[in-house]
């Protein structure tokens, strides 16, 4: 239901009100030693280190939504993400959602 025939392994769902600004915000990537981080949320793929950590590398992307079109990953414009956050939610998908305090009403 909410997969499509596409080679993406995962899905990011944007409202269309944060697409322009989505295409204008620098996205700084950082890169660290893996060794002293936690898996902690394997559904958000989140990991945390409770030890300051330098960083090995650090990469701006001046328009993030490009480099996605790069990777294996599919883009999903919607008029409020609310209805996807609540059929998810009520689904058996596995699930990250974040900022929804940001999403449109």
């Amino acid at each position: 239901r909410f997969a499509r025939r596409s080679p993406a392994t995962r899905v990011i769902a944007i409202e269309s009100v944060w697409v322009a600004r989505a295409h204008t915000s620098p996205l700084t990537v950082y890169t660290f030693d893996a060794t002293s981080f936690e898996h902690v949320d394997a559904d958000a793929g989140y990991y945390v280190s409770r030890e300051a950590v330098p960083v090995l590398e650090a990469h701006t992307y001046d328009d993030p939504l490009a480099v996605l079109a790069t990777h294996p990953v599919e883009l999903r414009v919607v008029e409020s993400l609310w209805p996807l956050q609540e059929a998810i939610a009520a689904s058996t998908v596995s699930f990250s959602i974040i900022r929804m305090r940001n999403a449109t009403r």
